[in-house]
């Protein structure tokens, strides 16, 4: 039998999702209407995925080009439960979308926002899924601040003059939208400023190579323009990195520091490869990246550009010393995922007994996106944190962590 499918994909990283999703069954095909578009565009209007024999193989065919791959299926619901993919294509971006009509609407739907693919699949496990951040709540100021290098970076201010001031810092690739969620949790008691990290989001790359304590340059260069004179920092990945080099370069302006799946070295790289699970979700999260820059960034044709940048990044940095982090006086806590693929759990544990009185609390059930997996876990860490942070106690951060949201703290 042949069905049409209403798949929705931006881009050939995406494909695995489509065809995990398709109730494959020897001799099955589905039809599934496509857009393409780029130097790379595909000559056809369509992709088919079909079943082929019972061992569990599957083909993706358009144009000239095939990619092949194993499924096992799952025998009630007849979804695919594991799969592997070996590619035999040229690299591509296009869209899956309801139907050979909306072929030739997709630019617009897609610039509009309407034709994204979700990014958390019920059927899959939560440290698997990307979910969609919600809209970010509207600051009550925003502002460009220049920056070292020419840079010009985006700042915006949620509840102007609340209670301890908190600066939110993203990962890399992505931009402070990410925050939206915890934006919209926090703002209602505190004050929080966002930064999209230089070239990322809507700031600018500048003309200099990046590096962390460059980072945290630029974070003490827009609460100097903003008049904070200090604040509790909570960073992710990169963010997190950031905010150990402002906690060692700039103490007096960090009344405390959260992060979430930082390193601190290379040390902290697994040894193995991700499992191929793992591998769909970081190319997934990429492909999102791209399209939120395009959508945001005053330069949005310099996606790679950014990308080339940070890999000279990563192949240097981080590269902090264990006496540079015993040097740490800030209130601190460290905090990952069960199911954290970039960072192995014992440089994870080795991060937080480095920094004199941190701690240590693992996150059920997520992977290095954690804070958007699990917003809701997230936050009660945050605000926990923030209320140990107040009275400036290493103490009073244990007893707020003992037992708190089913995690690990110690």
């Amino acid at each position: 039998s042949t069905t049409t499918y209403p798949f929705r994909v931006f881009n050939f990283n995406e494909l695995d999702e489509v065809v995990r999703s398709v109730p494959l069954r020897p001799g099955y095909r589905a039809i599934v209407p496509l857009y393409s578009e780029g130097d790379n565009a595909l000559e056809t209007d369509s992709v088919d995925v079909e079943g082929t024999d019972s061992s569990g193989v599957w083909n993706v065919r358009f144009a000239d080009k095939v990619i092949i791959g194993h499924y096992g299926i799952d025998g009630a619901t007849r979804r695919i439960v594991r799969y592997e993919v070996n590619r035999h294509a040229d690299k591509a971006h296009f869209c899956y979308l309801f139907g050979s009509d909306s072929t030739r609407t997709c630019p617009a739907r897609r610039a509009a926002g309407q034709a994204r693919v979700s990014r958390s699949n019920a059927e899959l496990p939560r440290w698997l899924t990307l979910p969609e951040a919600p809209p970010m709540p509207r600051p009550d100021t925003s502002e460009i601040v220049a920056a070292s290098g020419g840079a010009r970076l985006y700042a915006a201010i949620f509840h102007r003059g609340g209670a301890s001031p908190v600066l939110l810092l993203h990962g890399g690739l992505e931009n402070s939208d990410v925050w939206s969620s915890e934006v919209a949790r926090l703002s209602p008691s505190h004050e929080v400023i966002v930064i999209d990290t230089r070239g990322h989001g809507r700031s600018t790359l500048g003309d200099i190579p990046l590096s962390y304590a460059l980072f945290a340059e630029d974070a003490i260069a827009v609460l100097d323009s903003l008049h904070i004179p200090s604040v509790v920092v909570v960073g992710t990945s990169d963010g997190g990195i950031t905010g150990l080099r402002l906690a060692i370069d700039d103490p007096q302006r960090i009344d405390g520091l959260l992060t979430y799946g930082a390193n601190f070295d290379s040390t902290g790289n697994p040894s193995a490869p991700p499992d191929s699970a793992m591998d769909a979700l970081g190319r997934l999260y990429v492909g999102h990246a791209k399209t939120d820059y395009e959508r945001v960034s005053p330069t949005p044709g310099n996606f790679p550009k950014l990308e080339i940048a940070l890999g000279k990044l990563y192949a240097r940095e981080p590269a902090i010393s264990h006496a540079a982090l015993r040097s740490i006086r800030a209130p601190t806590t460290i905090v990952d995922g069960d199911h954290e693929q970039f960072v192995t759990r014992a440089h994870t544990g080795q991060l937080a007994a480095l920094i004199p009185g941190a701690h240590l609390v693992v996150m059920p059930g997520v992977s290095h996106d954690g804070p958007v997996q699990d917003p809701d876990g997230f936050h009660r860490i945050v605000t926990q944190f923030l209320a140990a942070a107040r009275h400036g106690s290493h103490a009073s951060v244990r007893q707020e962590f003992e037992g708190a949201v089913g995690c690990a703290a110690r």
